[in-house]
């Protein structure tokens, strides 16, 4: 039975009855679905996250439960110790998107609704448009996959205005090989031997220049990679990138250059197309734009450019993605612990995954057009990924 994900969707949301939706991160927190105070968390179980200096943490959040508990648990260049067991959730709101991948149950009897996570069948009619109540979370890739968040050092080649000093500079020495792979052993003694899900930002991690030789260590030991970049490096690099990672480029308005970044999302707009017709496997591209207040203009206006990209609608994803977690330009709501009060509503309106539906009016899609779509199924080589791809088509498009 086919499990219902839907691109750019990665966060799967249950009611006690079964009944479900998915989301993007950004959908979760504009709908207040974001509380989980008092719940079951398996951070430091199915999850771990390591800052820039190497501190194994149970989740972003650093969560210390009402038992005590630390989520801290060592150095991943060290040591660190485990101990095995859920935690339960002390933060009134959960905004980390790496943290709301996390498994998470209201009770210890809901953790049956989480079917990815126990590699169960889904019951597809259990769709719903509305979630009232959430009672279980988890994510929809990979999920019986252990997750690791790694900030794995500081060093960037932006100067972004809203990133905080302490998350990057350009002077920090970088991890060498010999380190990554130590604690990749390490990591591995986490996972008692199952495959990671290796989620890896900065910084710009891709300025390491031992990078693509690790990746090409992580993905021979059969782990998967996900590569947060902000695309500035040579399209040939990102070539050699898509074929062992996931790629997620942040478009930064404050340092990036158009006609590079065009130039190299057609290049793996191209790429991922390629590998798919050669029957090979191909990883998948998402474009996030980085939305600081009053660029709404600016956006909308690089979105247009990159949906006339060949291919891109098709093989690759875009979101919106609103700039956080500066005291410069954000104040927090006491609600719901991330409305970033400076955007406008017709702004916020366009947080989150983005289609071409989306940008384009209606009446702007012809029957041709939607014929067209189609075309790119021919060369989905396996019959199953083909029927997948066109009841996701159908469903975007009807």
């Amino acid at each position: 039975m086919s499990d219902g994900t839907i691109p750019g969707k990665p966060v799967r949301i249950y009611q006690e009855d079964g009944s479900f939706n998915d989301f993007s991160t950004e959908e979760v927190v504009a709908g207040r679905l974001n509380s989980f105070l008092g719940w079951k968390c398996a951070a430091g179980v199915e999850n771990l996250c390591i800052n820039f200096d190497g501190d194994v943490q149970s989740a972003s959040c650093g969560s210390i439960g009402p038992d005590g508990r630390s989520g801290k648990y060592g150095n991943v260049f060290e040591d660190f110790t485990l101990d095995g067991k859920w935690i339960t959730c002390a933060q009134e709101f959960c905004s980390c998107g790496a943290d709301l991948f996390i498994p998470k149950v209201r009770k210890e009897k809901n953790k049956s609704l989480l079917k990815f996570t126990q590699g169960t069948a889904h019951d597809l009619d259990k769709r719903v448009s509305t979630i009232n109540r959430a009672a279980g979370v988890e994510r929809t890739f990979n999920a019986r996959n252990k997750q690791i968040f790694w900030e794995i050092g500081r060093r960037c080649n932006f100067d972004c205005s809203y990133c905080h000093k302490y998350v990057h500079n350009n002077f920090e020495e970088h991890k060498t090989l010999e380190m990554l792979k130590f604690a990749t052993e390490k990591l591995e003694q986490f996972s008692k031997g199952e495959k990671i899900n290796f989620a890896i930002s900065g910084g710009e991690p891709t300025l390491n220049p031992d990078y693509l030789e690790w990746a090409h260590y992580l993905v021979n030991k059969g782990h998967k990679l996900s590569t947060h970049s902000n695309g500035s490096r040579d399209p040939k690099y990102y070539q050699e990138l898509i074929t062992l990672s996931d790629i997620n480029i942040s478009v930064h308005f404050e340092f990036y250059q158009k006609d590079k970044l065009l130039e190299l999302l057609m290049v793996l707009a191209s790429t991922i197309r390629s590998l798919r017709e050669a029957g090979k496997e191909a990883n998948h591209l998402e474009v996030m734009l980085m939305m600081s207040p009053g660029i709404k203009d600016k956006v909308i206006a690089l979105e247009k450019e990159i949906w006339e990209i060949p291919g891109f609608r098709y093989f690759c994803t875009l979101t919106v993605m609103p700039i956080r977690g500066h005291e410069s330009i954000e104040i927090k709501d006491r609600r719901t612990g991330d409305t970033l009060v400076e955007y406008e509503k017709e702004e916020a309106e366009i947080f989150g995954n983005r289609t071409i539906e989306n940008f384009m009016k209606e009446d702007e899609l012809s029957s041709d057009e939607r014929l067209k779509a189609f075309d790119h199924l021919d060369a989905i080589v396996s019959p199953e990924e083909r029927q997948n791809a066109f009841d996701a088509l159908m469903k975007s498009i009807t």
